[in-house]
């Protein structure tokens, strides 16, 4: 895994921070010496002012900026000793374009002797002014760059056009750089440019932003209609209406059909989004022999993985797919081995300068370029070589040449000085499944760029760039992905930043709907995506936004580490759970979500269920969020002043724990700390002192190392009170009998015995009273045991001697979490509002929506059997919403509103009426041997019958729709099961269950037993109580429709089920002399 590789280059890289190896001026990339420059060319002798309704800018003849002047008449302008616009050659010297020139609505910037110029458009409104690029005249020199410097206040500010005008901001000094100036015409590449704006507040500046996204060439997402300022407005719309909630949960499903056993934990956590790690959806991390954008992994085609898309927008969720930026596979099918593409990144390019045969391994080529070098090196090259005009990172490789279809590898390269001749030494041919062939003098030969020597790029300039690029944004679009994601964005950048810039900016062109978007060191691209610029949008993407683990929970399994090699790393900790769900509420971020911290960041079913924390964690998210929404500033602010930054990451020395309270209106936040030693006797490893969070390794908690029969001296920072802890047994042998806490004279004494294993580790944790839990390594609950105390067992605030003792005077080691907290503080559960605003049936307002009410008829017309399309939108918008409903009208639509006080809901049952009772297929009346069934309902299904039957009864039925019709299915000999099955008009049945059996009813059949209980003790959870063993019993399951679910065997006085189907449910309960009957809601 190359993440922190990537990170760490694309940081410094994108900062610009290249050597530059000084070439003459007179190298040039092309002539242009036949150009036309714009007539008719009028050189400035005045001031040139440019004002819109905001500001006001002057620049002298010589090019300097001289005033810029707010409405107000404020001088915003700090510097004006230089040229504003100058080109920076690869020597790094730098030329002033010192002279102005105007051409009808142009700005000229031109060298002294006119042999350089760059000209603008000159567009001036009342929000900004913007400098389109219309060309460059004369020879512009190799690898060098047009810059352009403002050192201003910051209410004045510049924003770049695109992939080849980037912007780069030091203080109060921003540059923006036109990068390859002098490839301007290859492919039609983009020229670029500028706009500059001014603003009092963020409102006036996301004016201009929108005002010149809308009318100016700036990169936009693929909309129908004509893009302008009200329709980049309403996009903005839709995506904050899209990313107000970023959560995501990072799942690792082994098969398609694991899938629906991730939703229970889904639905508990409430994320919006699923992420899928390029294993799940491309079969592994860079493509090999797969085309770059193809799905093929645990989903083996686009197909499934449009239908899992679909399953979750109808859930209210959306998918992130992880990508690794536009790599080719050295196997693809259609661009490598035999079909092996001519357009592929190039580090040289030139001509064969004698024939091969099919055999030799020594060519002779001629470089395009005499000033060509060869590297010194085919790996971690760190100068500047063949065409490149700046250094690159050292993680490419150079040891792949092409000749017309065929790949070889290189083991040497000399030069000629004398001929400017190479002379290349071939250590293979026809490699990864090309085609030997002999070769002719004079053919084109390339020298091929491989990043981390795994894939090759393809060309900036090519159609099989633009192809890869498209075909990522359209397999975003169709399966509607909510983000595009570029890990590995660094494979690009082989002939300048740019290349990537423009690879995510034509991802970003043809995007159809909102997304996200991360490169591999998290920051957005400088080109498109001006969501991230918007400050009404930057809102949702606050500090920290969920870049890897910061700010996000994650499982993991007590294992090996992936960073410190050899070192078996704890399973997920809560308090550290808690540390990082409340920074994200600390920060106001949107992003709380889970993973596994370590590649491939997906969370299997295994990890879920072996790890015995997952339903507590999982269910802090949603109730973090509502935190979020209600945390007044203070609350904020007192819990970003706990946080500081240990070796670049965020930590602190507090965590803060969300209690819930079943009976409380409000949340209690408890601020945490260790009772650790003396920082000036751990400064060797702060981390010890400090929650944080590792890359790959996940969330850590403070620590003491200890072993028993030692005494430390730990500070409570906080007042006098009972410490609370967590014990991890580290890996050894023996038993460890009574282990002990003794603070001065008072001991806290756990009573069971701790088996030691030299393969895992254990727990003890003890959080008040008088019981503690004992834990296997992966927090699964062992056993609850008593403890002992002696004295008060009271921490003092300041130092306390701390001493392990046990019974049996063992030596182990542990890990010893010693924690107090402070005072709490109270941030409310929400709203209680489950009422509804507005119903919907097919986009026509409901008019007998009554919220006093729990059901509803709604009428249809004849002939109607698929339930209509139902929108409905709670009173409060930060309740939730969820739609059940079947297709056919005969079931009955259920909408399930939840509080923001999760805790309340309420579920409104919609029954349909069709005209003529089309679809009407129930019973009014039964009579059996001319005996009325007295407790018959006709929404009720399934009867326990008793009396005397004749051998085959008679039975006469009265329908409620006289246009349906019935027949009773007798049962085998010896049953007793009769079903009645009603066909109404439309053709749709129903079914009532009949059991007739011979003498009285022994008990009261049909009539709930008050020592059994029948309920959801969650949304996936059947739950079962009975005062009684119910060993013995029958429990049976039906759809509302008749359908037989589940039928099982019942043992003992609490049974709990996973139940995740959704809709009105019979439940029975049967024994040998009495049936059970209720109907559940899910």
């Amino acid at each position: 895994m190359k993440e922190l590789i990537l990170a760490s280059y694309i940081k410094k890289y994108f900062l610009f921070v290249v050597l530059f190896q000084t070439l003459s001026f007179s190298i040039i990339a092309q002539s242009l010496e036949n150009q036309t420059k714009p007539s008719p060319l009028t050189e400035v002798t005045s001031d040139v002012v440019f004002s819109s309704e905001r500001f006001t800018i002057t620049f002298q003849p010589d090019g300097k900026i001289t005033s810029l002047k707010l409405k107000d008449g404020n001088e915003v302008l700090l510097s004006t000793n230089r040229s504003s616009m100058y080109i920076i050659l690869m020597s790094g010297e730098r030329i002033e374009l010192n002279k102005i020139f105007r051409s009808g609505d142009q700005l000229i910037f031109s060298t002294a002797d006119e042999k350089l110029m760059a000209s603008f458009n000159i567009n001036i409104t009342p929000t900004y002014i913007s400098f389109d690029m219309v060309d460059f005249y004369g020879n512009f020199p190799a690898g060098a760059k047009l810059e352009f410097e403002l050192n201003a206040r910051p209410s004045m500010k510049l924003m770049a056009f695109d992939y080849i005008s980037t912007l780069r901001k030091s203080g109060n000094s921003s540059t923006l750089t036109f990068e390859h100036v002098w490839d301007r015409y290859k492919r039609d590449n983009l020229l670029g440019g500028f706009v500059m704006y001014a603003f009092a507040n963020e409102v006036e500046e996301d004016e201009s932003i929108l005002q010149a996204w809308g009318n100016e060439a700036i990169p936009h997402p693929k909309v129908s209609g004509v893009w302008n300022y009200d329709r980049a407005k309403q996009w903005v719309e839709e995506w904050e209406e899209m990313f107000s909630d970023q959560s995501v949960m990072y799942i690792r499903p082994q098969s398609v059909e694991e899938l629906p056993l991730f939703e229970p934990y889904i639905k508990q956590s409430a994320v919006t989004t699923i992420n899928f790690f390029t294993d799940v959806w491309h079969g592994g991390f860079w493509p090999d022999n797969t085309l770059n954008w193809e799905v093929n992994g645990v989903f083996q085609n686009q197909a499934e993985l449009e239908s899992y898309a679909l399953q979750q927008r109808e859930h209210g969720r959306s998918i992130n797919l992880h990508y690794v930026s536009g790599g080719i596979g050295k196997r693809d099918p259609l661009y490598a081995q035999e079909n092996l593409s001519d357009e592929l990144a190039t580090w040289v390019e030139g001509t064969l300068d004698q024939s091969i045969s099919e055999n030799d391994i020594i060519l002779t080529f001629k470089p395009k370029e005499a000033w060509y070098k060869p590297p010194s090196t085919l790996s971690q090259e760190t100068e500047i070589f063949g065409q490149l005009t700046e250094s690159l990172p050292t993680f490419f490789r150079y040891e792949y040449l092409q000749i017309g279809s065929e790949l070889m590898r290189i083991s040497e390269i000399q030069k000629d000085n004398t001929t400017d001749l190479w002379q290349i030494t071939l250590s293979n041919r026809s490699i990864n499944g090309t085609l030997r062939s002999a070769h002719e003098e004079g053919e084109i030969v390339k020298g091929i760029v491989s990043p981390y020597n795994t894939v090759f790029v393809p060309d900036n300039y090519s159609d099989l760039f633009d192809t890869v690029a498209k075909n990522y944004a359209r397999l975003v679009n169709e399966c509607q992905v909510s983000n595009t994601l570029f890990d590995g964005a660094e494979i690009h950048v082989y002939n300048g930043r740019w290349g990537f810039e423009k690879f995510a900016q034509t991802v970003y062109e043809n995007v159809d709907h909102p997304v996200l978007v991360r490169t591999s060191n998290g920051a957005p691209p400088n080109a498109g995506y001006m969501e991230y610029k918007i400050n009404r949008t930057k809102k949702f993407l606050q500090s920290p936004v969920g870049d890897h683990n910061i700010g996000r929970t994650s499982i993991r399994l007590e294992r090996l580490s992936t960073t410190d090699k050899g070192v078996i790393k704890p399973s997920s900790n809560m308090l550290a759970a808690q540390f990082m769900l409340s920074s994200q509420a600390a920060y106001n971020g949107s992003n709380f979500s889970v993973l596994r911290p370590d590649p491939m960041f997906g969370i299997t079913l295994e990890e879920f269920q072996q790890y015995g924390k997952t339903s507590e964690m999982l269910s802090l998210l949603p109730k973090w969020k509502t935190i979020n929404k209600n945390l007044t500033d203070a609350q904020r602010q007192s819990m970003l002043e706990t946080h500081t930054m240990y070796k670049n990451r965020l930590a602190s020395n507090t965590a803060f724990e969300l209690r819930d309270f079943e009976n409380e209106d409000d949340f209690l936040i408890y601020p945490i700390k260790m009772m650790g030693e003396n920082p000036a006797d751990i400064s060797d490893d702060l981390s010890y002192g400090l929650f944080h969070m590792l890359q790959e390794d996940g969330m850590y908690v403070p620590k003491v190392e200890m072993s028993f029969d030692e005494s430390k001296t730990l500070i409570n920072p906080y007042k006098d009170q009972v410490p609370q802890f967590q014990m991890r047994f580290m890996f050894g042998e023996g038993v460890v009998v009574d282990p002990s806490i003794q603070i001065g004279n008072q001991i806290l004494r756990v009573n069971t015995s701790v088996e030691l294993s030299t393969s895992s580790t254990s727990y003890i944790e003890y959080r008040g009273g008088d019981k503690a839990g004992v834990y296997d390594k992966n927090w699964n609950l062992i056993e609850e045991v008593e403890v002992t105390i002696s004295g008060d067992f009271i921490a003092i605030n300041g130092e306390n001697e701390i001493t392990l003792s046990s019974s049996n005077s063992s030596t182990a080691e542990v890990e010893l979490l010693l924690f107090t907290e402070g005072e709490p503080f109270a941030v409310a559960k929400g709203s209680k509002d489950t009422s509804l605003k507005e119903l919907k049936f097919d986009g026509v307002n409901f008019e007998d929506l009554d919220n006093n009410l729990d059901q509803f008829t709604h009428h249809l017309p004849w002939g109607t059997t698929q339930t209509p399309d139902i929108t409905a939108v709670a009173n409060d918008a930060n309740a939730t919403v969820e739609i059940l409903s079947e297709e056919d009208v005969i079931y009955p639509t259920i909408i399930k509103v939840t509080a923001e006080d999760r805790r309340f809901s309420k579920e409104y049952i919609i029954n349909y009426d069709v005209e003529g009772g089309y679809a009407n297929a129930n019973i009014l009346e039964i009579s059996i041997d001319n005996q009325k069934v007295e407790e018959f309902e006709k929404d009720k299904l399934t009867y326990d019958l008793y009396g005397r039957w004749r051998e085959q009864p008679t039975f006469k039925v009265t329908l409620e729709e006289k246009n349906a019709s019935y027949n009773v299915n007798y049962p085998q000999s010896g049953g007793t099961l009769h079903v009645i099955v009603v066909t109404a008009q439309n053709g749709s049945t129903k079914s009532y269950y009949l059991y007739l059996k011979e003498g009285d009813d022994p008990t009261s059949s049909h009539h709930q037993k008050e020592n059994i209980k029948v309920y959801k003790s969650n949304e996936n959870t059947l739950e079962i109580k009975s005062d009684s063993d119910l060993k013995g019993n029958i429990l049976l399951i039906y759809h509302l429709s008749g359908q037989k679910l589940l039928q099982k065997e019942l043992d003992g006085t609490r049974i709990q089920l996973p139940f995740s189907s959704k809709g009105i449910f019979i439940i029975k309960i049967i024994d040998q002399h009495s049936s059970d009957v209720r109907k559940v809601v899910f």
